[in-house]
C-alpha cells in the first residue's frame, strides 16, 4: 500500500549485477532475528512514507551495525552533526550509480563512523531518551494530539452516540470495522459494524468519508449490489459532500482487501498537498476517493461481463487520478482481455509498472505478449528478466503472499534459457516451479 516503499524495493532487487548481494525480506521478523540480519548488512535502504519525518527504523539500522541509504529529499545526514556519516542519500535519476558508489565507499564510511562512535551515541540520546524523559515526551505529544483532534466543547449532557459529532461517528464505525476484521466469522461483530454504519450514514448523509467507508464494508461482506449503490452515492458526494480528512479517517490500510483498491500513501500525500492550498476545496483528496470508487464500480462491471462499461469507469478513474495504480492494474488486465491493440496494452502495462512495479508478477505475461506482437522480442525478454531478478532476491516469510499465476511461470519457463546464468541458477534454487 505504500507506493514509494514498493518502488524502492523493486529497483534494488532488479539491479542486474551478479556481484551484488541483495536480500529483501517480506514480512516481520522476530526482534532478535531482525537485529542479526541488520548486523550482517552493509547498508539498509529505507523508504520514507511521509517526507520530512525522521524514522526511528533508520536510526535502529545504524544502531544495530548497518549504514543507512535514504531518498535525497529526507535529510537524515543533515539532522545530525556527527552521526550523519551513517546516513547516505540516493537520487531518483542516478539511483543505480548512487547505490554502486555507496557500496564502493562502505569501508571509508564505516571507519569514519566508528571513529566518532562516542559522539554518535550522545546524538542518538536526543532521540532515544532514557526514562522518565521518554515517557514524559510521549505524554506531552499525546495530549497535544488529543487537543487537536478534540477541541473543547461546551457539553452539559453525556457524550453518547445520540449526540456524537461526525468525527466521533467515523471513529465509532472504524472501531466496529476493526472488530469485525479481527473476527470476520463472528456474526455479532458483523451485525454491530453494519448497525454502526447505518446509524452513522443516517445521521450524516452528506459525509463523504462515512459513505465511502460503508461502501467498502459492504463490498468486503460480499454485498456487492449494496456496495455499488453506496459507491454511486460517493461519486455524488465527491463534488459537494462534507469532507474533513484531518479529523475523519478512511478504514485502516492494514486490511489487504482495502489495499487492493485504495492507494493509501497517494491519498495521504494528496491530503497534505490540499492542506497546503488556500481554497479549502480538497480537490486532490476527493479525486483519489472518487477514482477509487470508480475502480470498484469498474471491476463490478467487468465481473458482470459488461466490458465497455468497466473500461469506461477505469479510464475515468485514471483521468481523475493519473497515479492511481490499482485502477491502472485493472485497466491493463481489462484491455488485454478485450484484445485491443498491442500498442495500447503495452502503454498501459508500462504506466502501471512504473507506478507500482510489484504488480509485475501478475502482469508480466501481458506485457511480454504485447511487446512480441509489436515485434520487440528484446523488450519482451527484458520484462521477463526484470521479474526473475526480483524473485531471486526477495524472501517471503509467508509463502502464501507470493502467489504467482500459472501463466507467469509458463512465460518464464518458456524463455528461461535466454536469461543470464546466475539468474537461472537462482530461480532453480528457490522455486520448484522452475525446471
Amino acid at each position: 500500500h505504500m507506493q514509494q516503499k514498493g518502488k524502492l524495493a523493486f529497483r534494488l532487487a532488479t539491479l542486474d549485477d551478479p556481484d551484488l548481494n541483495i536480500i529483501i525480506q517480506d514480512g516481520y521478523l522476530k526482534s532478535r532475528a531482525y537485529k542479526e540480519l541488520i548486523g550482517q548488512s552493509r547498508f539498509v535502504p529505507m523508504g520514507v512514507r511521509y517526507t520530512g519525518l525522521l524514522q526511528t527504523r533508520a536510526l535502529d539500522a545504524v544502531r544495530f551495525g548497518a549504514l543507512n541509504l535514504h531518498p535525497e529529499d529526507v535529510p537524515f545526514d543533515l539532522l545530525f552533526e556527527t552521526a550523519g556519516v551513517g546516513f547516505h542519500a540516493f537520487s531518483e535519476p542516478s539511483f543505480e550509480d548512487d547505490i554502486r558508489t555507496h557500496l564502493s565507499n562502505h569501508d571509508r564510511y564505516r571507519s569514519g563512523f566508528d571513529a566518532d562512535l562516542t559522539a554518535v551515541k550522545e546524538e542518538f540520546k536526543q532521540v532515544f531518551l532514557p526514562s522518565p524523559a521518554k515517557e514524559i515526551r510521549l505524554a506531552k505529544f499525546s495530549m497535544f494530539q488529543h487537543s487537536l483532534r478534540n477541541p473543547m466543547e461546551n457539553r452539559t449532557e453525556p457524550h453518547t452516540q445520540l449526540n456524537a459529532g461526525l468525527g466521533d461517528m467515523v471513529n465509532l464505525t472504524g472501531a466496529g470495522f476493526e472488530a469485525f476484521c479481527a473476527s470476520p466469522v463472528d456474526s455479532n461483530d458483523k451485525d454491530l459494524a453494519r448497525q454502526n454504519f447505518e446509524q452513522s450514514v443516517s445521521r450524516f448523509p452528506r459525509s463523504l468519508i462515512l459513505a465511502f467507508n460503508r461502501a467498502c464494508f459492504l463490498w468486503i461482506c460480499g454485498e456487492r449490489e449494496g456496495a455499488v449503490g453506496e459507491f454511486q452515492r460517493v461519486l455524488d458526494l465527491c463534488q459537494e459532500g462534507d469532507f474533513d480528512p484531518t479529523s475523519q479517517s478512511l478504514l485502516p490500510h492494514r486490511v489487504p482487501d482495502l489495499q487492493e483498491f485504495m492507494p493509501y500513501q497517494l491519498y495521504a500525500n494528496s491530503v497534505i498537498d490540499d492542506l497546503r492550498g488556500r481554497d479549502g476545496s480538497m480537490d486532490k483528496s476527493r479525486g483519489v476517493i472518487q477514482a477509487t470508487a470508480r475502480t470498484y464500480l469498474g471491476l463490478r462491471e467487468l465481473q458482470a461481463e459488461r466490458l465497455e462499461e468497466g473500461l469506461a469507469y477505469l479510464r475515468e478513474a485514471m483521468d481523475l487520478c493519473p497515479a492511481h495504480f490499482p485502477a491502472a492494474r485493472l485497466l491493463t488486465k481489462a484491455l488485454y482481455v478485450t484484445q485491443v491493440g498491442a500498442e495500447e496494452i503495452a502503454k498501459s502495462f508500462y504506466l502501471t509498472i512504473n507506478l507500482y512495479p510489484l504488480y509485475l508478477g501478475e502482469l508480466m505475461p501481458l506485457g511480454a505478449d504485447a511487446e512480441r506482437r509489436l515485434g520487440r522480442d528484446d523488450k519482451a525478454l527484458e520484462i521477463i528478466k526484470i521479474w526473475a531478478l526480483f524473485m531471486i532476491r526477495v524472501n517471503w516469510l509467508d509463502p502464501a503472499k507470493n502467489r504467482v499465476p500459472d501463466q507467469t511461470w509458463a512465460e518464464l519457463n518458456a524463455h528461461l534459457h535466454e536469461l543470464p546464468l546466475y539468474v537461472q541458477a537462482g530461480l532453480r534454487e528457490k522455486f520448484k516451479e522452475v525446471p
